[in-house]
């Protein structure tokens, strides 16, 4: 009998010491979180300062305070800034070291994409994240976060503007498509839809598509008197040299 209890006892002593080892050390913050099999061990400053001062021996103060910002993460996880700062701080590493951004990347997508799952309303994750996959070329989840950061903030002009230009430039698509994303977008975006309008019509003129773009001109110069006179001018003449031809 006394064998059996100080075996159950043997059971529970390593039970509760793993408990608490992997609460005080971070290794596991988050319940089913994707991150911890990744190795990004997010919070846990010792594996974070090892894992990536010595391999960047040059950042080592910088990395060594962005490791320092995770450990908030952990201490105080309903505060939406402790996700924010040290994910743009590693996306910043990233942008520094070209050759080795995703490296950097990598961990700013996972602390964004924590903040993005654990905060679902917040626009500045999916924003954030749209950009860092636009900048490593992954088109498919740039889309994704671009569109969900319209959904989240679609009143606003900022994030159709950001998505317009990523389906000319990084998907290219075509004139029909651009022409209706633009009108739908200024349609939708009725807080400051100036941006959008000005986008377009600077978008129409690129395409020689001066029917479209002088009524737009003309509205933006009756809300901005004098600064679309000289665009207004290039429309016409241009419309008018078509016509010739």
């Amino acid at each position: 009998m006394k064998k059996y209890t100080i075996i159950s006892l043997l059971i529970l002593v390593v039970i509760g010491a793993f408990i608490f080892f992997t609460n005080h050390y971070s290794l596991f913050p988050f319940k089913n979180s994707p991150f911890t099999t990744n190795n990004f061990n997010i919070g846990n400053y010792d594996v974070c300062v090892n894992e990536y001062s010595a391999t960047f021996p040059n950042d080592a103060d910088k990395i060594k305070s962005i490791c320092e910002m995770e450990k908030l993460i952990i201490e105080k996880p309903e505060d939406f800034k402790n996700y924010l700062n040290p994910a743009f701080e590693w996306k910043g590493l990233g942008e520094k070291n070209p050759k080795d951004n995703k490296v950097f990347f990598d961990r700013s997508i996972a602390i964004y994409t924590m903040a993005n799952e654990k905060f679902a309303a917040k626009y500045l994750t999916s924003w954030n994240l749209a950009h860092i996959y636009k900048n490593i070329g992954d088109n498919e989840n740039a889309l994704k976060y671009f569109q969900m950061a319209v959904a989240k903030n679609d009143l606003d002009p900022e994030p159709y503007l950001a998505l317009g230009e990523f389906f000319r430039y990084n998907l290219n698509k075509d004139a029909n498509f651009m022409i209706n994303y633009y009108e739908n977008s200024i349609k939708n975006a009725t807080f400051g839809p100036e941006e959008l309008m000005d986008a377009y019509v600077r978008y129409l003129i690129e395409i020689n598509d001066f029917a479209r773009a002088l009524p737009l001109a003309e509205k933006l110069e009756t809300k901005f008197p004098g600064q679309y006179t000289e665009m207004i001018k290039e429309v016409k003449d241009q419309g008018a040299m078509n016509k010739e031809q």
